[in-house]
C-alpha cells in the first residue's frame, strides 16, 4: 500500500458571490429568479484568473508550482503521490444571481432578449433567505466545500471494511439493530 497522504486544509477568507441554481433558465425579473431559487449553488471552484494561477484544483501549490506548470489545465486531476487538498468556501447565502434576462430588449444580433445586469438577492420571506443582523454580514457565511484527491486516491465512495462479522454490527445507519432485535422477542 502507498502511504496516506497528506490532507492539505485550506479556507477562503473573502465571501464570494456564487450564482443559485433556479427552477427556470432566465428569469425575466428579480421577483421570478427569487420565487425560483433552489437552496443549490452553482459552480464554486474557481479557475485560472490568471497566468500565474492554475485554478483551486492546485490552490496549495506555491508561485514556482503554477509558474512551472504553464501547460496544465486548472481542472487537471492531481498526480499520484500528491497530497489531498480540501477547500472551505465562504459564500453570501442570500446572493442569488447578477443579471435578469430581458425577452423585450432585442436587436439583430439577440432576437430573442438580453440579458441585463441586475444583482438579485433573496428577501425576507424567501425560500432559502437567511436572516442576517445588519453590519453581521461576514459573520453568517453559506460554508460549502470541495476535496480534491490525487490519481489513485479515494474518490466517489466509502470504503467498506468486508472483515466485519456482520453478526457483530450494532448500528446501521442512525437504526441501532440490538434495540429492533429486542423490540421484536418481546
Amino acid at each position: 500500500m502507498p502511504p496516506i497522504p497528506k490532507i492539505n486544509v485550506a479556507v477562503k477568507n473573502s465571501i464570494g458571490k456564487r450564482r443559485r441554481e433556479l427552477s427556470v433558465s432566465k428569469p425575466t425579473s428579480a421577483e421570478e429568479a427569487r420565487r425560483c431559487a433552489t437552496g443549490v449553488f452553482g459552480p464554486i471552484l474557481g479557475g485560472k484568473s490568471h497566468q500565474n494561477y492554475l485554478g483551486d484544483y492546485h490552490l496549495d501549490k506555491n508561485e514556482t508550482w503554477h509558474l512551472t506548470h504553464p501547460t496544465r489545465k486548472p481542472s487537471e486531476p492531481r498526480p499520484a503521490g500528491d497530497d489531498i487538498l480540501l477547500i472551505f468556501y465562504r459564500l453570501e447565502p442570500n446572493y442569488l444571481r447578477n443579471k435578469v434576462f430581458d425577452p423585450d430588449d432585442t436587436d439583430e444580433d439577440h432576437p430573442h432578449g438580453k440579458w441585463k445586469s441586475e444583482p438579485v438577492y433573496l428577501q425576507p420571506g424567501d425560500s432559502f433567505y437567511v436572516d442576517i443582523p445588519s453590519g453581521a454580514e461576514d459573520d453568517y457565511p453559506a460554508l460549502v466545500f470541495a476535496a480534491f484527491t490525487p490519481l489513485g486516491g479515494p474518490k466517489y465512495g466509502l470504503g467498506v471494511n468486508a472483515l466485519l462479522n456482520p453478526e457483530k454490527i450494532k448500528q446501521i445507519g442512525l437504526t441501532a439493530l440490538q434495540e429492533e432485535l429486542i423490540q421484536g422477542e418481546a
